[in-house]
């Protein structure tokens, strides 16, 4: 039994042996692939600010500025995001394999040389605000498996996948921004477009208008434009001619050379970037050399990329007439002969009518006349022929727009009542419609340019200053009134309200006063709107309203301590009741249900 014991334990002692010699390597060391993988380096790439690279075709170091990663070395320009991200994040997922100690190397009788490392090919510096990493990259393994390298010139040396040198750029072009420019169309604020065959072009973003500048005053087709920016933020590099340009001429890339000028503003940046296009760069013509005003490199583009940021006024231009957001209108003057109407916004109490009377104006119809004025659309660009421009020596109707009340001089045109500098200010000069034609000639009075507008959309834009008129024709506090008096049927009702703020029957007799009758009249005549302005007062008998057979009169106190009187007239065409308040100087319609109302008996 003692004999069989120990055969057993010698068979599984000759086992467990085996096992330890079959999984260790030659000189001592635990087979990698049983351990747990490591990464090989401790590395968040959205953290890293900077990075550098070292090796034998130079060194090049980059920073992240803002999330823009820059090139600072060799030169200083932009890099490509996406490839030095990817970059990070393949270094960070780099794992560990086989490690060599330096006892190791000294029992194996190899040094750093051995391994490609006592001058590495490459050093690879990773810094982020808490930590800095530095790798240097030797041999590839026997195996041609892996890659030696050596973490912050530890003792250690470590195998990691071969997967590091397909991220290590060979040429400094495989990190650079291939972009003309940096940034994003949703970013730009302003935009210049200049060439030696055309007029200076320029663009301002105002809200979620784009507006042209120069060389008119217009709206810019957002859509047209949209295309421009995205045509601008895609065009890429084609080729990297030099980093040092000394002299541009070479080029055709002089300020009084270049075919085309591109100057472009994005969010809050004071100056604008500008982008300069030369001389064809190959014999075919199919290239041309760019750069950037104020630095040293050379580019190749291709030529298509030009044509498609070749633009002119009349392809970039919106075919509407008025540009200004709804919110910027401050003044309108239409003229037409000796008739003119004008309107101007008070920012505390809303649009008023100043000519040819003083009213308050409804802020909703003045909001559709503006947006009527925004949607006026040029039909044709027609030739500013001697006829064109006769037919607009003395327009028919003339329609000013501004952003700053105006003020109307003794002699010359409008101007801006405030001085404020950056004004805009447009007068639409229109000829007469003409029986049978669809539209009317129109230029601006700063333009020389005549277009062809639509006479029907022309005719919206009416001058009646009574289409614009607050239709509230009372408006006051009811706690305010002291008195009521009705008149109808050659009799008057008399309601007073006393010093204990209730109210009493007037005049001679006991009377009995039904209060929720008054309460109801108080609230709907202290904001009486008019259905419509039917004419002014010159010709009020016309609707019985000289004299007229019904009145109501409200007696106020404080601030308002004057009498109110409404004359109620005869029954309108359209169902209505005409009236008009005692003392101004236009008729208007009320609903009739409403006049019933405010006619009832006070009395019970």
């Amino acid at each position: 039994m003692h004999l069989r014991t120990t055969f057993f334990l010698l068979v599984l002692t000759t086992l467990i042996l085996s096992y330890v010699f079959m999984h260790e390597s030659p000189d001592g060391s635990v087979n990698e692939g049983d351990k747990k993988k490591v990464k090989l380096l401790d590395l968040e790439p959205e953290r890293v600010a900077y990075w550098s690279l070292a090796g034998d075709r130079g060194f090049v170091e980059c920073v992240n500025e803002h999330g823009q990663w820059m090139i600072n070395k060799p030169f200083r320009t932009r890099a490509r995001d996406a490839r030095i991200n990817y970059m990070l994040s393949v270094l960070a997922a780099l794992m560990k394999g086989e490690t060599i100690t330096g006892d190791q190397r000294k029992a194996r009788a190899l040094g750093l040389a051995d391994y490609g490392l006592a001058k590495p090919v490459y050093r690879i510096v990773i810094g982020s605000p808490d930590k800095r990493l530095e790798m240097n990259v030797g041999n590839i393994s026997p195996l041609k498996d892996s890659i030696y390298v050596q973490i912050n010139d530890s003792d250690t040396i470590v195998a990691t996948s071969t997967n590091l040198l397909a991220i290590i750029p060979r040429e400094l072009a495989e990190i650079r921004d291939n972009h003309l420019i940096s940034g994003a169309p949703a970013y730009v604020k302003m935009l210049e477009i200049k060439s030696p065959m055309s007029p200076l072009i320029m663009l301002a973003k105002e809200g979620a208008e784009w507006v042209l500048r120069k060389p008119v005053l217009a709206r810019a087709d957002w859509l047209k434009l949209s295309t421009l920016l995205d045509s601008i933020f895609n065009a890429q590099i084609d080729q990297y001619v030099s980093d040092s340009m000394k002299d541009p001429s070479l080029y055709g890339l002089d300020d009084d050379e270049a075919i085309m000028q591109i100057g472009i503003w994005q969010n809050e940046k004071e100056k604008g970037e500008y982008l300069l296009f030369g001389k064809k760069a190959d014999d075919k013509g199919d290239l041309v050399y760019v750069c950037q005003r104020g630095q040293g490199s050379v580019y190749a583009v291709k030529a298509a990329i030009v044509d498609s940021l070749s633009i002119t006024t009349a392809n970039i231009r919106d075919s509407r007439l008025f540009f200004m957001a709804p919110e910027s209108f401050s003044s309108i003057r239409i003229e037409e002969g000796n008739n003119i109407l004008q309107l101007v916004r008070d920012r505390a109490s809303g649009w008023q009518i100043t000519e040819p009377k003083k009213w308050k104006a409804d802020d909703k119809i003045v909001e559709t006349l503006i947006s009527r004025l925004n949607s006026l659309r040029i039909e044709m660009f027609v030739p500013a022929t001697n006829l064109n421009a006769r037919l607009l020596e003395k327009p028919a109707k003339i329609i000013t727009v501004s952003d700053a009340p105006l003020s109307i001089p003794a002699t010359g045109p409008l101007i801006p009542s405030t001085p404020e500098t950056q004004v805009t200010t447009r007068s639409l000069l229109l000829s007469a419609s003409a029986q049978g034609k669809e539209n009317v000639f129109g230029r601006f009075a700063d333009e020389d340019e005549v277009y062809q507008i639509s006479a029907s959309a022309v005719t919206t834009i009416s001058l009646n200053p009574m289409s614009y008129r607050d239709s509230v024709i009372l408006s006051f506090d009811p706690a305010a009134v002291t008195k009521i008096v009705l008149h109808k049927n050659n009799m008057e009702q008399v309601a007073v309200r006393d010093n204990a703020k209730k109210w009493q029957a007037g005049g001679p007799g006991p009377a009995r006063l039904d209060l929720k009758i008054i309460d109801d009249m108080l609230v709907r005549a202290s904001g009486l709107r008019a259905v419509r302005f039917e004419s002014d007062s010159s010709v009020a008998g016309m609707y019985g309203l000289q004299p007229a057979a019904r009145t109501l009169t409200f007696s106020l106190s404080g601030k308002e301590g004057i009498n109110k009187t409404l004359l109620l007239g005869e029954n309108s065409e359209d169902g209505g009741v005409y009236a008009m308040l005692q003392g101004q100087e236009f008729v208007f319609v009320l609903d009739k249900d409403v006049v019933n109302l405010l006619l009832r008996d006070m009395f019970r």
